[in-house]
């Protein structure tokens, strides 16, 4: 259920910003401003901005192709919505430290999308379906 709710917030989010540049301007994760002017929250908001609809699409369609299955197997192991929330989250945040790093004083360098997040929360599937033999 909560994939779902990722996913229409994003959906929406992106809508909104496809005719909104200056939105689409705070929204995105610019590391400059978030060091220089304290803007932390770029590391989350991040992944609910879009270029274009393909590339919304892409990543909404790679979410949903395995965020109900982790879904379900986080609650099935105990780890519950939180737990995948905060993967999810988390693996936003962590994609993101390298370039927060390197690109601290390129005012110019800018990322959007939920991409990073869903490549960080590929090795969440393991445990659950990378037992000998496949699911």
């Amino acid at each position: 259920m909560i994939t779902y709710v990722i996913i229409g917030v994003t959906v929406v989010v992106s809508y909104i910003c496809f005719g909104n540049h200056e939105l689409f301007r705070k929204l995105a994760f610019i590391p400059y401003c978030t060091v220089h002017n304290r803007e932390w929250y770029r590391l989350i908001t991040h992944g609910f901005v879009h270029a274009d609809m393909t590339h919304l699409l892409v990543n909404m369609f790679t979410f949903w192709s395995f965020g109900t299955y982790m879904e379900s197997a986080f609650g099935y192991l105990g780890l519950g919505t939180g737990g995948y929330l905060g993967l999810y989250f988390g693996g936003m945040v962590a994609a993101s430290l390298y370039d927060l790093i390197r690109r601290r004083n390129d005012p110019y360098y800018v990322s959007i999308g939920a991409w990073d997040c869903l490549w960080c929360d590929l090795p969440g599937l393991l445990p659950v379906y990378g037992k000998k033999g496949g699911g």
